[in-house]
């Protein structure tokens, strides 16, 4: 029986986490690092969703969606599959979070024309709003699990002391403390300058993982010849659109106040490791 999520929010460092546990052979993590199956795939049912760990006497067999966190159905769904499973939710800064939301968006093509400005954007798709309204969220959540069930990761946190965090996570999980991983961004919003380029890397890369030579791959991309290339074929997103106004940022931080206080209630902290409080 899988005994662990993590459950977003999305663009708040679940993709480290995931990297994180990927990491410990005390882990059984699912191949695909977003199942979804509690969110989008829950009619494919149980049988489905656990062929996709092959665990072998791992402490913790999980996978990482961040699709869970906001979705209304998933807490009683989670709850009645396993109610002990251990949670870990991963948090920003709501405003910034929104933000790399839509750079998200835009990398994936789901926007285009007006709609690659953030304000515009905000009407275009109300779930950049929804997502990072967190207090909403986590009710739903403690209405099945207790709050102790429940590690929250701060991405602000993750940026300033990761081992901490890496050492965290595991003693929540009951793992034993991890090497920390390489601290290059992951998941980033990048984008290739050259789509050929780009897609030549992408084959490559993906048959090394194949042949299980990543090892390998992670040589050749440092390497100064390849290495140059790989990089200098790559931008950052932001850097080709605008960025968010400071009139959206002030009106948003203010949005958010009594979100904010609500978390840090529930959370029984004082602060959040954020501007937006």
């Amino acid at each position: 029986m899988i005994n662990f999520i993590g459950i977003g929010a999305q663009k708040c460092a679940s993709s480290w986490i995931y990297e994180v546990l990927k990491n410990s052979n005390q882990t059984c993590l699912s191949e695909k690092k977003e199942l979804d199956f509690f969110s989008h795939f829950f009619d494919k049912g149980y049988e489905w969703y656990e062929s996709n760990f092959q665990a072998n006497n791992e402490k913790i067999i999980g996978e990482v969606s961040p699709s869970y966190f906001y979705n209304s159905d998933v807490p009683r769904r989670a709850f009645e599959y396993n109610p002990n499973m251990k949670i870990v939710l991963s948090l920003r800064d709501p405003v910034k979070r929104m933000y790399s939301n839509h750079l998200h968006e835009v990398r994936a093509g789901n926007i285009s024309g007006e709609n690659l400005n953030f304000e515009t954007a905000l009407k275009n798709n109300p779930l950049y709003l929804e997502q990072s309204c967190y207090s909403i969220h986590i009710k739903k959540w403690l209405t099945y699990f207790k709050l102790e069930n429940i590690h929250i990761v701060f991405q602000e946190e993750v940026s300033l002391a990761p081992q901490t965090v890496s050492d965290n996570l595991c003693q929540f999980l009951g793992l034993d403390k991890l090497p920390l991983i390489e601290t290059t961004k992951i998941n980033e919003s990048l984008k290739n300058k050259n789509k050929f380029v780009g897609r030549f890397f992408n084959i490559g890369g993906n048959l090394f993982r194949k042949i299980g030579l990543k090892e390998t791959l992670h040589k050749l991309k440092n390497s100064k010849v390849l290495g140059s290339i790989y990089s200098k074929n790559k931008i950052h997103i932001s850097e080709t659109i605008e960025p968010m106004s400071p009139q959206a940022k002030a009106h948003l931080a203010k949005l958010f106040i009594p979100y904010n206080q609500e978390l840090k209630t529930i959370l029984s902290i004082e602060k959040l490791p954020w501007e937006t409080t």
